[in-house]
């Protein structure tokens, strides 16, 4: 699984660097025929390889924006009526938009593709109407960017209005976050913007002062919505369902995993918790057990086949190391921390699993390691999953009877307030972050490889 979950990273990596569609097919034809060489265990993996990253090659190429209609049309800059349909945010990239009608002068074009807007306009699935220039697309990062995101061109509007709102399952997906948004009117606007992007990725309203405290704390995957979240949401959801049917269960789970995915939008850290949750889901279903090292490799596949743009995503890497570190990091450290009570022990575990798998990523990244964020998870965290849960809560019922959100964010302000304490408390001495750079990159690269080397060894001890 792991060596085809590979094989879509290059795959992936190179349908993205070139557009000769050759490419994919001459991996799909050299590696086909090893595929049915009979008592080769050696050979058929290899064909493997090569037709799934032929694949891969080619699923990059097409979903990238850099053919298609609409980017040819931008070429000449064109000035048009525009009729189309929000998809979906992309954070600092702006949105991204489908153009059902092009008007340009005398010719008009249906389904001409997909544009990037500078700024979000609406909800995902509103429909609109603008005037302006389709412009072609750069060669800066963050063109580069909307590119891989499948835009093909830049929608740059004189004049643009929300002609309709989201409907079916995205509208449901806009009232749950309009009904957090009025159920934290009545508490302090910083927690109520904190409880927001804990529990949607809202991050819009909190004070810069504070995002640099979470950072700095290593708890801004708790802003960012990571997959610990979702867990959480289906964890709940599942043991809320305990005595439904399994069938029903199943279906109500899928569909709270859907739902959570549109609330939230589709962040790399989602998706990928997404896909985990519905293999989780699936296997359940057919009463079997899932392998997490394979059902992660699977989530990988799978959120690159329907994102390759997320192979290029940091949050998709940290997502994914994270989680490989509790899975193979956690079972060995929480041995070695048995004089905890057992709750604390694999809090702590979990912690400094995920902290050692991230490390070399962020410094590579980020080039900064934050040394208190073992201790600011472990206290922080036991906080998150009622603070989450509640507050999802809150927006499905304000939906309905606003002051009973509004209730519901009053019972757990004190457990988001206590979150809001620890980061800022832990972020607060001059130490907390360092930033490591040349000789001491490689020495934190060393040291960690071999500590997470030294637990490896541990785990395959017999106990």
């Amino acid at each position: 699984m792991w060596a085809a979950a590979l094989a879509v990273c290059a795959g992936t990596a190179l349908g993205s660097a070139t557009s000769i569609r050759l490419v994919g097919a001459a991996a799909l034809a050299l590696g086909l025929p090893l595929l049915f060489v009979r008592r080769r265990p050696g050979v058929t993996l290899i064909g493997l390889v090569v037709v799934v990253g032929g694949v891969a090659v080619v699923n990059a190429q097409v979903r990238s924006g850099s053919r298609g209609p609409l980017a040819e049309i931008a070429r000449d800059v064109p000035r048009c009526a525009i009729e189309g349909r929000v998809i979906e945010d992309i954070g600092g990239l702006g949105s991204l938009v489908a153009i059902d009608v092009a008007r340009c002068g005398e010719w008009s074009r249906h389904r001409l593709g997909v544009a990037s807007l500078a700024e979000p306009i609406s909800d995902p699935g509103s429909t609109f109407e603008a005037e302006g220039w389709l412009v072609p697309l750069g060669t800066d990062g963050f063109d580069l960017a909307r590119r891989r995101v499948g835009a093909q061109a830049v929608l740059h509007p004189s004049t643009i209005e929300v002609v309709d709102p989201p409907r079916s399952a995205h509208a449901v997906a806009a009232r749950v976050r309009r009904g957090l948004r009025d159920a934290t009117t009545g508490i302090d606007a910083r927690s109520g913007a904190v409880l927001r992007g804990l529990t949607i990725g809202d991050t819009a309203d909190i004070p810069q002062p504070t995002i640099d405290a979470f950072r700095a704390s290593g708890l801004s995957h708790v802003l960012a919505v990571s997959g610990s979240n979702l867990a959480i949401v289906l964890g709940a959801v599942l043991v809320l369902l305990g005595r439904v049917g399994l069938r029903s269960r199943i279906t109500l789970g899928f569909t709270a995993l859907a739902l959570f995915v549109l609330i939230v939008g589709p962040d790399a850290s989602v998706l990928r918790a997404g896909a985990m949750g519905a293999i989780g889901l699936a296997c359940l279903a057919y009463g079997r057990t899932s392998e997490p090292l394979a059902a992660l490799a699977l989530a990988v596949i799978a959120v690159l086949a329907i994102r390759p743009a997320m192979l290029f995503s940091v949050g998709m890497h940290l997502s994914v190391a994270a989680t490989a570190g509790i899975v193979v990091l956690a079972e060995p450290l929480t041995r070695r921390f048995g004089w905890l009570p057992r709750p604390l022990r694999l809090l702590v575990a979990a912690s400094l699993a995920a902290q050692l798998a991230v490390t070399p990523i962020l410094v590579l990244s980020f080039g900064e390691i934050s040394l208190v964020s073992p201790v600011a998870n472990v206290l922080a965290l036991p906080a998150v999953a009622p603070v989450t849960v509640l507050g999802l809560a809150a927006g499905v019922v304000a939906i309905a009877w606003a002051p009973l959100g509004a209730l519901a964010v009053r019972v757990i302000e004190p457990a988001l307030g206590w979150i809001v304490t620890i980061a800022h408390a832990s972020a607060a001495p001059d130490w907390a972050v360092v930033e490591v750079s040349g000789l001491w990159t490689w020495l934190v690269l060393a040291a960690t490889a071999a500590l997470g080397r030294g637990l490896l060894g541990d785990a395959a001890e017999p106990e």
